[in-house]
């Protein structure tokens, strides 16, 4: 295992000669390493000038009370809250925010609940916020290094794709404490179809994107609304 600015790594094979048959992770660990992220600078004002934040969090005594008292809430207690009902104006004065709503697109206004979690997910990474050493990128576009090889290697252990679908609905049965997938609802190129399942018959949904239909807008034209509904197909779906 290597620790490496922010992130561990593991089960990568040290580089070879050849590279002949190296993996997405291979080759995700090694562009990494020869070409490691870094901003130098991470604010600017006064149109360009570095805002001389020197990576320093700047939280005070009671912004870092509201930092931990937030990490550690239960998460039922953070139900239907902004983040700016459970922390200080001292929070939001800091660096420390500065770093964090510029990096995750968070405003004060956002719910604390998901405020929260992904500090829990991201808290290894948060010491390099001020110069962004922990981010790590593909050697190519994501799909080309992703998901590319991904559905080539799926599709030569004959996984079978479905394209043309939209799942409208995951029909269960709950019943004697256990929740059962029993039919999935599908418009296969406009018509309506189901899809029985088994026992046998594992079912993963990957549903809701925060930028599912959202669209560009500038100081003029604001962003247009994609569906009617205010809605997009996998809103509908959750």
């Amino acid at each position: 295992m290597n620790y490496s600015s922010g992130n561990y790594e593991t089960f990568a094979r040290p580089r070879k000669p050849k590279i002949e048959g190296a993996s997405v992770l291979d080759e995700f660990c090694w562009i990494n390493r020869d070409d490691p992220n870094i901003s130098p600078c991470r604010a600017t004002v006064n149109q360009g000038k570095d805002a001389g934040l020197n990576k320093k969090f700047n939280l005070s005594d009671k912004a870092l009370k509201d930092l931990m008292t937030l990490f550690m809430t239960r998460d039922e207690d953070l139900y239907d809250k902004r983040l700016d009902e459970v922390v200080s104006e001292d929070f939001f004065k800091s660096n420390f925010w500065l770093y964090w709503c510029t990096m995750f697109g968070f405003e004060p206004w956002h719910g604390a609940l998901e405020v929260k979690i992904y500090m829990q997910r991201f808290s290894h990474g948060m010491r390099t916020m001020p110069d962004f050493n922990s981010l790590k990128f593909t050697k190519y576009n994501e799909y080309d290094s992703l998901i590319l090889p991904l559905v080539l290697y799926l599709k030569s252990n004959d996984v079978q794709f479905e394209y043309g679908c939209l799942v409208e609905n995951v029909e269960f049965e709950i019943a004697d404490g256990k929740k059962t997938a029993k039919r999935i609802l599908i418009k296969r190129n406009g018509a309506d179809e189901s899809i029985d399942l088994t026992a046998d018959d594992l079912v993963f949904v990957t549903n809701a994107s925060c930028m599912e239909s959202s669209t560009r807008g500038d100081n003029d034209p604001p962003a247009v609304v994609t569906v009617t509904d205010g809605e997009g197909d996998c809103w509908k779906l959750w």
